[in-house]
């Protein structure tokens, strides 16, 4: 088959997704082609077949037999519409189903770029030929709110390639939170147990890696004065490349996935890939997948301080037990070879 693996929107979170599926398709004896944003350039180096767009037009003057949608955009909705038109199987990875009304409330400012998101998401569906979710939260969420639009949807988990180089030295040293800084992702609340570890002198050194712009957060005295001490490090405000970003992860002893809301998580199995533990939500999608006290630990909603202390002196107690736990784990889950078969069954055909 020929197939087209696109990104409308520039999403450097996606960008580890994107190769897997470029190299599991690659491997399966298709010949694929990479379309992204040129934005894309500067931490896409080693896809050999990729293509730089500013237009989906462009895309269909290939004769195409598939193509695959990662990640949301306002163009989708065209897109999907004209390959409806063309008789082009569109396969669509929708990762965060239509929300609650208490969830745009969780996320404040930014309700008006998800209800935005909605109607592209919901519009795209309609046009799909197969809707993806990554985790049985995502498939009851689109069950619940977005099965109307579609009813060929499929479930297929977060896939990456093993980066995990066993010869990098690395010493373990952070409780770390790494990826979006949102109210979805509990941000806040792992700021307020930064200032509490701080305060009451609990010998943990933190780690922070966002692209997003945290200087209102750096602000506060209590973070600036352990900043200024060293037992907070701080990468914020533009996009890492993916060898910064799995150095994070190597450096961590624990990482923070006890989010608010999230029906999947790319987080989290970047963490396992690179053998960190995790503190999840009880409640949460990370719950589907993570055992507690093997690669991570529970942590309850609404978040204690005092509980999210003990889980991380137990991680940090069981380590290297658990740290194997979790690289298993991936290799097992979200490594893409191992999900080929079922590509072919819910992707392909």
């Amino acid at each position: 088959m020929k197939i087209a693996i696109v990104s409308l929107k520039f999403s450097p979170g996606h960008t580890e997704h994107l190769c897997a599926y470029y190299q599991m398709f690659s491997d399966m004896g298709h010949n694929v082609t990479l379309y992204i944003t040129p934005e894309y350039k500067k931490i896409i180096s080693d896809i050999d077949n990729v293509i730089y767009i500013d237009n989906f037009k462009a895309i269909l003057t290939e004769k195409l037999d598939l193509v695959f949608i990662y990640n949301a955009a306002i163009d989708n909705m065209f897109f999907a519409r004209l390959c409806k038109k063309k008789n082009i199987r569109f396969v669509y990875m929708l990762h965060e189903p239509n929300q609650k009304l208490s969830d745009l409330f969780i996320e404040k400012k930014s309700a008006y770029k998800m209800l935005g998101a909605e109607i592209t998401n919901s519009i795209t569906c309609y046009y799909s030929d197969k809707v993806l979710l990554g985790s049985q939260e995502g498939m009851r969420a689109y069950e619940a709110r977005m099965k109307i639009f579609n009813k060929n949807y499929a479930l297929f988990p977060l896939i990456f390639r093993d980066e995990y180089d066993e010869k990098l030295s690395c010493t373990r040293e952070y409780f770390s939170f790494i990826g979006g800084f949102s109210a979805a992702h509990a941000c806040d609340e792992f700021i307020e147990f930064v200032k509490y570890g701080l305060q009451k002198e609990l010998n943990i050194k933190f780690l922070i890696a966002t692209r997003n712009h945290i200087q209102n957060v750096l602000g506060d005295k209590i973070i600036q004065d352990g900043i200024q001490k060293g037992q907070i490090v701080v990468q914020e405000g533009r996009s890492m490349t993916e060898s910064e970003i799995n150095g994070f992860y190597r450096k961590s002893i624990c990482v923070w996935n006890a989010y608010n809301r999230s029906t999947q998580s790319g987080v989290l199995p970047n963490a396992l890939m690179q053998g960190a533990p995790l503190l999840v939500n009880s409640k949460g999608a990370a719950k589907e997948v993570i055992h507690d006290g093997v690669e991570g630990c529970f942590v309850s909603i609404p978040h204690d301080n005092a509980e999210i202390a003990e889980k991380y002196q137990y991680i940090k107690a069981h380590f290297q037990k658990m740290s194997q736990a979790a690289r298993n784990l991936f290799l097992k889950q979200y490594y893409y070879k191992g999900n080929e078969k079922l590509a072919n069954q819910v992707i392909l055909h």
